[in-house]
């Protein structure tokens, strides 16, 4: 069985083929009580359609203590070819400021991305624009095994 190759921007790891790559980037913004941030991740997709795979995650964030949530819409990302699923919600740890989060899934050649964009909820005002900016540069970048 010969290995696949995984190069991520800073690392590379060869792999059995039978793996799948589930990666989560996390992006800060600078140092402050509480971090602005952008999480990526991905998987397979195992749903047909991004709205599919937002209704299997609402319940369990829906567990989440005071969530609420403010808003599910279709939304175009200048970058990826179909409709992603945006969900507007906020939520509160019991060891941060009660957080407000931007949920974009994309679904793109078979792969399921989450990208996450996260403030306190008294920062989000200010803080959204850049975070709006940020999610609109996203694009599916796929790998090849080697």
């Amino acid at each position: 069985m010969e290995a696949k190759i995984f190069e991520a921007p800073s690392a590379v790891v060869s792999v059995p083929p039978d793996w799948s790559d589930h990666s989560q980037y996390i992006l800060l913004g600078p140092p402050a009580a509480f971090r602005t941030s952008v999480v990526i991740t991905f998987s397979p997709a195992a749903d047909p359609t991004p709205d599919a795979f937002a209704d299997k995650q609402l319940p369990d964030m829906r567990k989440l203590p005071d969530f609420v949530l403010n808003g599910r819409t279709l939304v175009r990302l200048p970058r990826v070819a179909v409709p992603a699923v945006r969900l507007d919600f906020a939520w509160k740890q019991p060891t941060t400021p009660r957080l407000r989060q931007l949920q974009f899934f994309v679904l793109d050649a078979g792969t399921m991305y989450t990208v996450t964009a996260t403030a306190t909820e008294a920062e989000f005002p200010a803080a959204q624009p850049e975070l709006e900016r940020i999610v609109a540069s996203f694009g599916p970048k796929l790998w090849v095994g080697a």
